[in-house]
């Protein structure tokens, strides 16, 4: 039914991605300009992506996301992506990330962003059933419009076991 294999390889890839994030709670927490009002701001989100699922083809997927600043550099949050290819291939992506605003560029609640992402990926292949571990970086930029009451996200990301992804995804601001 359900087999996960370990092997040393993913092994060494888990670890470097839980390194990563805990280096940059770390960089975020250090950072003395922490405002009261980013605290309470959370998102909500829906995105459209193509991506690399699948080794020889580029396929659609959809994404809502959630997520809360904690800190006027860091936010984490959850995301779930649903891809396929309209046929025989599809993955469910639940997935929780750490956010690191490094640049910007004097937008408020937006800029340049780093993004690791840590979850399973569950695809569905021909009815065969398989689990994986899934982690990633993404980059983007984050664009809050005039109130700030609404964002636009473009990105792009790499990882495993998809290859790569580009998307947009849009939201308003709880």
């Amino acid at each position: 039914m359900f087999s996960i294999s370990v092997n040393k390889g993913s092994a060494w890839i888990r670890l470097g991605l839980v390194l990563g994030f805990l280096g940059l709670v770390a960089l975020t927490e250090s950072s003395p300009q922490i405002e009261p009002e980013l605290k309470k701001q959370a998102n909500l989100g829906l995105g459209v992506e193509g991506n690399i699922n699948i080794a020889d083809k580029m396929i659609f997927g959809h994404a809502v996301c959630y997520d809360k600043q904690l800190f006027t550099h860091f936010g984490l949050g959850l995301m779930l992506t649903i891809s396929s290819d309209f046929g025989s291939f599809t993955s469910m992506e639940p997935e929780v990330f750490g956010r690191w605003y490094f640049f910007d560029m004097g937008i408020p609640g937006g800029g340049l962003f780093l993004q690791e992402d840590m979850g399973i990926r569950l695809t569905v292949d021909d009815f065969e059933v398989k689990p994986a571990f899934l982690g990633g970086l993404s980059l983007g930029f984050r664009y809050a419009f005039q109130y700030q009451d609404y964002y636009v996200e473009p990105y792009i990301r790499g990882g495993y076991p998809f290859i790569f992804g580009v998307g947009l995804r849009g939201g308003i601001r709880l």
